[in-house]
Formats: structure tokens, sequence, C-alpha cells
């Protein structure tokens, strides 16, 4: 219950804060994520990486995608990260991914050309998500 209204405090802040982009029938995506990063390798390195690299590079192959990382900052989440991915719509989702979540052919495609970067990224160790889309109504 904690999480659902954490989850719809920040849409609700999302919304105001991008009012021009998020519009009812739009898909977010959260994907809570855990790390299990090498001993060498610090989490700034593994988000900057993230951010500076692998982001862009998702937006650019994924056409239509945007695609955040976050920080928890309060409540059971704190400290923790996510990853959320925004679509236009549900149709712009399912044209990278299917309903059990596996890549599309176009979705396949698209990730080929990240190939460099994934590979780059396993040099930080590894992470696991869970995720919900959710629709705003």
């Amino acid at each position: 219950m904690k999480k659902l209204i954490v989850l719809t405090a920040f849409i609700l802040i999302a919304g105001i804060a991008f009012a021009q982009t998020l519009q009812k029938g739009s898909l977010i995506g959260i994907h809570n994520t855990s790390f299990s990063l090498n001993p060498d390798v610090e989490l700034k390195e593994f988000v900057d990486f993230q951010v500076n690299k692998m982001i862009p590079a998702v937006e650019k192959n994924f056409v239509g995608v945007k695609l955040f990382i976050m920080k928890g900052d309060r409540g059971e989440e704190k400290n923790g990260y996510a990853f959320m991915w925004y679509f236009k719509s549900v149709k712009e989702r399912d044209i990278y991914f299917t309903a059990e979540g596996e890549l599309t052919e176009k979705g396949s495609a698209a990730q080929e050309k990240l190939s460099p970067l994934i590979e780059e990224m396993s040099k930080f160790g590894s992470y696991t998500t869970t995720h919900t889309d959710w629709v705003i109504l």
C-alpha cells in the first residue's frame, strides 16, 4: 500500500512537472532495481554510465521512449533506485515489448544496436528489476 501511495504521489508530481508530456493514455513503466556491483565499482559510476551513455542510447534506438533513472528520496524505497520508461501510449510500448515483457522483433533490433554499451555495462556488475506498467487515466 505504501508503494502505491508513493507511486501515486510521484505520478501526480511528474504530471505537474511534465504537463506537456504526461497525457491521458500515456504509459509509465516503473522498474525497481537491485544492484550486484563488482567490488571495484562505485554505485555513482554505474549511475553516471546510465545517465550519460545508456539512457541517451536507449532513447535514440527505442524511438519515442523517454527513460529516466530515479533515486528514492523518502518512504519504503528511500535510497533505492528505479528506472522509469515513458511511452505516449500502450500501443507505442507494444511496438518494442510483448505482453510477456519480451522484446518484439523491432525491440530486438533496437537492443542489438545497444550491444556495445550492454557489454561495457557488464564491467560494473549486474542488476535485476521488477516492474509494473501504469497507464495514465
